[in-house]
């Protein structure tokens, strides 16, 4: 072997985790850039005409039913030398890869061994998961964007910085609602490790209305940044909005017959569940601090999008990530999540191409056994004592 040669393999070998990250990095431009004239139904009927009305009328009036700091995002985005749907699709994917990375981190800072692999591992699972691309690349929907700040906000959780952990809580909120579904961790921390004072979830709200405050210099509601979200929860009268949850085997998908009848059952029901798993979490004496703060999180917020009424198939998104984080941290899950990707998988072929695989209901009992199949087994391992675990590894 020449010593070029060898010289040039030596300096792979040290720096061998960079150039994979490079190339994961590259390969997600990479599977994107085809999508990047794809029009979905939601860009042809909402984003564009939002798009153009803000780049006309300025944001001084509510369009659309997405929050303000969304809105102020279009307006930038008018003002850039960016075709509109490039320009949505451009600021999804950036959004992308902070979520990659705080996955990644997120994975490093969970494991002993073979730490900056797994965490790599992490990156480029999220980066080229398929509803990842699609969600940014095909879809130009705005997902990652905020469940990259509330992945940010668990991994702030863990490091034990709570003022932190609510500000991107509240940068989260203050892109979609559904960041509600990590606020029963933060909860339960709260409840559990009595290490902050209940005070610190003001940052939640104060985050918010310091996110919004240039409403006031276009002459609108402060208060607007909460009331839009009150109005969402009317918007859909169904049961279901192409996701397959525990309620499509009772109802029709897209009929609202049943939607009077059941939604406060629904709710309740939810709630019922939540407070159940986190009374029995107490009783057992789990601790929420590391891995277990992600099963947690990631229990609940599943619970959640099976359970509540409305859901969309883009609901279940910050599942998709926190599966690939615990498939990476318990090997063991990995059909489960291999399965769950697949199921949420479906119902974006079904919305986006049009190609139905498998009928609502029957995805909605396949979801439901993967449900079940992680409250059994990551409860075994919230159970297990410290001496049980290392064992495990």
């Amino acid at each position: 072997m020449f010593k070029l040669e060898q010289r040039i393999l030596q300096w792979i070998d040290k720096y061998l985790a960079v150039i994979v990250a490079l190339i994961i990095t590259a390969a997600g431009v990479i599977v994107r850039l085809p999508l990047q004239e794809y029009v979905s139904m939601d860009a042809s009927g909402f984003l564009l005409p939002w798009y153009q009305y803000i780049a006309e009328n300025g944001i001084s009036k509510q369009v659309g039913d997405y929050n303000f700091l969304y809105q102020a995002a279009i307006w930038v985005m008018t003002k850039l030398p960016l075709e509109p749907l490039i320009a949505y699709k451009m600021l999804s994917c950036i959004f992308d890869y902070l979520l990659a990375l705080g996955t990644g981190l997120l994975v490093l800072s969970l494991t002993r061994e073979n730490r900056a692999w797994k965490a790599l591992l992490g990156y480029g699972a999220v980066l080229l998961l398929p509803t990842v691309v699609l969600n940014s690349g095909a879809w130009a929907q705005c997902d990652s964007i905020y469940t990259a700040f509330a992945i940010w906000a668990l991994l702030a959780f863990l490091k034990e910085k709570y003022p932190w952990a609510m500000v991107l809580l509240g940068l989260s909120f203050a892109f979609k609602l559904q960041a509600i579904f990590f606020l029963p961790v933060f909860l339960f921390v709260y409840y559990q490790r009595r290490k902050f004072t209940v005070l610190q979830f003001a940052l939640i709200p104060g985050t918010m209305l310091a996110a919004g405050l240039p409403l006031l210099f276009v002459g609108r509601n402060l208060l607007s940044m909460f009331t839009i979200y009150l109005s969402q929860t009317n918007t859909y009268p169904y049961m279901s909005m192409n996701y397959p949850s525990v309620w499509l085997l009772l109802t029709h998908e897209r009929n609202n017959d049943e939607f009077a009848l059941l939604k406060t059952l629904a709710i309740v029901l939810t709630v019922a569940v939540l407070a159940l798993m986190m009374l029995i979490w107490l009783k057992k004496k789990v601790q929420a601090e590391g891995r277990n703060l992600v099963i947690m999180a990631f229990l609940l917020a599943y619970t959640c999008v099976l359970l509540l009424p409305s859901m969309h198939e883009r609901y279940a998104y910050p599942c998709d990530i926190m599966a690939i984080a615990l498939a990476i941290l318990i090997p063991k899950t990995i059909p489960l999540c291999v399965t769950l990707q697949g199921i949420n998988l479906c119902t974006y072929g079904d919305y986006l191409f049009h190609n139905r695989v498998l009928d609502l209901p029957i995805l909605a009992i396949v979801n439901i056994f993967v449900y079940g199949g992680y409250v059994w087994y990551l409860h075994k391992q919230l159970f297990m004592t410290t001496e049980q675990r290392k064992s495990t590894l």
